[in-house]
């Protein structure tokens, strides 16, 4: 999701009924979309580290 300017962004895969309650003009991609940001994301749980990238952007998360 992007909020901007009175208007919410949406790829798919948000739920309907979060949206529902919402005040504010939504414009819905079909398919993920490179107006979104990428992200990179690290998750530690005691010594256990794990990651992801974003498919859309290069790169990778990598555990050192």
């Amino acid at each position: 999701m992007h909020f901007e300017g009175g208007v919410l962004y949406v790829e798919p895969g948000i739920d309907e009924r979060v949206l529902a309650g919402i005040d504010a003009h939504i414009v819905r991609f079909g398919a993920p979309n490179l107006f979104f940001g990428g992200v990179q994301a690290v998750l530690r749980r005691g010594a256990e580290l794990t990651g992801a990238g974003d498919p859309r952007r290069g790169g990778v998360a990598v555990a050192v």
